[in-house]
């Protein structure tokens, strides 16, 4: 079994602090015609860690900010073995 273990100084896994890191990247996809938002989000504390995303707007497609907003949130919650996914693919993936 894989263990999930978050950092003491990591801030809670919570709508609060997702749409902090969200809120940054929000004005350059508006400029591009798009917007994000929590789907959902779970934290069991051991191994169904993970925050669902989707992404309106042609920018919502690039693989790039896509990145870059999961690298942010990963640098800003510190919790090993969370994941991000994007409602758009999830369904492939059994979510």
């Amino acid at each position: 079994q894989e263990v999930i273990q978050a950092l003491p100084e990591s801030p809670p896994l919570d709508e609060e602090q997702i749409e902090i890191i969200l809120s940054g990247v929000r004005p350059f996809l508006e400029v591009a015609g798009g917007n994000i938002h929590v789907e959902k989000f779970n934290q069991d504390g051991l191994l169904d860690t993970y925050i669902l995303l989707k992404m309106d707007g042609r920018s919502g497609s690039l693989k790039s900010v896509r990145k870059e907003i999961q690298q942010r949130l990963l640098r800003h919650f510190m919790i090993a073995g969370l994941r991000i996914e994007w409602a758009d693919e999830a369904g492939l993936r059994g979510m």
